[in-house]
Order: structure tokens, then C-alpha cells, then sequence
């Protein structure tokens, strides 16, 4: 099946199973849950390498994402697959994570699926020039000895995500690199992590 007929399959399958996906999102404990979640995937997978995510809309109860996962060359496959969108008076779709407010005290789950606290209100940034409006994104993030690696950039990348969106992020940030200190140069020019939106949209 091409990408256009897996598009068009599953925008028939998700009007057509309003009522279900309503019902599951309403009661998370309903049988039909385990359905509608695998339905999801499935569709969403034979279209392209994409994720997924239902949550309150921003101005209509329910939204759904179909994330490109921070990819740049698959935001405009997620773009094509959202223009195809039914409308519907109750949803929004997105073809990106959009901006959301995030607390900076969260938890992250680490490989082995332990949730691990995370406290970003310290943290600090710095942008440095990269190509055209590119930047690499520095944070220093000191206070998270109790994390691997892996589980600090998944914490770092998710609290970026929220205060940008992704598409910003795509389009604005080369790469993140994260360090317990700033060195002498990028500390005066370092600012607290609250205010990357601000920074990134300068």
C-alpha cells in the first residue's frame, strides 16, 4: 500500500472509531484500550517511522501529535500526514510536539524503567552560533550525578522539546551538548534555563 492510501487508511480508521478512542481516553481502564493503542501504532507505522501522542488540546478537548521524532527530514512527511486531517469539532492535530509548560522539577524514567527525579531550575544555557540560525545548545547541568548518560540527555532533550516545540527545536538547534560546569568563557555568557524560549526566539 502506498504512503497516500496508509494516509488516507488511517484518518478513516480514527473518524470511524471516534467514539471508541473518546471512551478509552475517558476511561484509561477500558477494555477497548489495548485496541485502540495498538491501532494507533499500527497505522501510524505503516505510514513512516513516526510516534504518537493524545493529550488535552490547547483549544479543543483533545489533541493528537504525530511526532517526527526530532527528525528534520521527516517534519514534512508529518506535515503532508496532518494536512490530510479530518476536521473535527472536538480534536486538533499537530505534525510536531508543541510548546507546553513544564514544570522543572520532573521524573524521567532511565533504561532499566526506573523513574529518576530531575531538577532543572539551575541549569543554565548557552547558545553558540552554528549555520545559518543554527545553534548548539551548551547546558550545564550539575545536579544530576544520579543519572547515566543516555537517562540525562532523554531529561535534557524532553525539557528542551516543551519550552520550544519540536519543530523550533528542529529547525533552531544543531545539537545539545551538556556539561556539570561551564567553563570560564561560556559562564558569562550563560543564562537560567527558564529562559530558552526567549533566547531561541531572539
Amino acid at each position: 500500500m502506498s504512503s497516500n492510501n496508509n494516509i488516507f487508511a488511517f484518518w478513516s480508521w480514527f473518524e470511524d472509531n471516534l467514539g471508541r478512542i473518546r471512551t478509552v481516553l475517558l476511561d484509561p481502564s477500558h477494555p477497548d484500550r489495548e485496541y485502540v493503542v495498538s491501532s494507533l501504532d499500527q497505522h501510524i507505522l505503516a505510514i513512516g517511522t513516526f510516534t504518537w501522542d493524545i493529550e488535552k488540546g490547547m483549544h479543543r478537548p483533545w489533541s493528537l501529535t504525530i511526532s517526527p521524532n526530532g527528525v528534520p527530514d521527516l517534519l514534512e512527511q508529518t506535515k503532508a500526514i496532518v494536512e490530510q486531517a479530518p476536521e473535527l469539532a472536538d480534536w486538533e492535530f499537530y505534525p510536531a510536539h508543541q510548546p507546553k509548560k513544564q514544570d522543572f522539577a520532573f521524573t524521567v524514567y532511565d533504561e532499566e524503567m526506573n523513574q529518576k527525579p530531575v531538577d532543572a531550575n539551575p541549569w543554565h544555557y548557552v547558545l553558540i552560533p552554528a549555520s545559518g540560525r543554527q545553534h548548539t545548545l551548551l547546558i550545564e547541568a550539575g545536579n544530576c550525578p544520579h543519572l547515566d548518560d543516555n537517562t540525562l540527555y532523554a531529561a535534557v532533550n524532553h525539557l528542551v522539546t516543551c519550552l520550544l516545540g519540536e519543530e523550533t527545536k528542529i529547525h533552531r538547534i544543531a545539537d545539545i551538548e551538556i556539561v556539570d560546569e561551564l567553563d570560564e568563557e561560556h559562564h558569562k555568557a550563560a543564562k537560567p534555563i527558564v529562559q530558552l524560549g526567549l533566547g531561541v526566539s531572539e
